[in-house]
Order: structure tokens, then C-alpha cells, then sequence
């Protein structure tokens, strides 16, 4: 994985609730931790 810098640590309270919605998304669809989020550069 390439790090990406999301900013002040403040950012960190941001990023949570996308981490518990990918979460949310891989147990509901029975995929578990065969889910990822990925960020694209355009």
C-alpha cells in the first residue's frame, strides 16, 4: 500500500467512521476482511 497523508492528526476523527463503514459493508456482504476501501488520485 502507498501511504497517503491526510493531514493534522485532527483528520484522524474524519477517517473513523469511514473505516467503520467499510467494516459494516465487508461483514454485511459475508466478505468479513475481504473488503478494502481504495483512494484514487485524479
Amino acid at each position: 500500500f502507498d501511504p497517503v497523508d491526510c493531514g493534522p492528526l485532527t483528520s484522524a476523527r474524519l477517517l473513523e467512521p469511514v473505516a467503520m463503514l467499510v467494516i459494516t459493508l465487508g461483514y454485511g456482504m459475508k466478505m468479513g476482511t475481504n473488503m478494502a476501501l481504495d483512494l484514487i488520485r485524479r
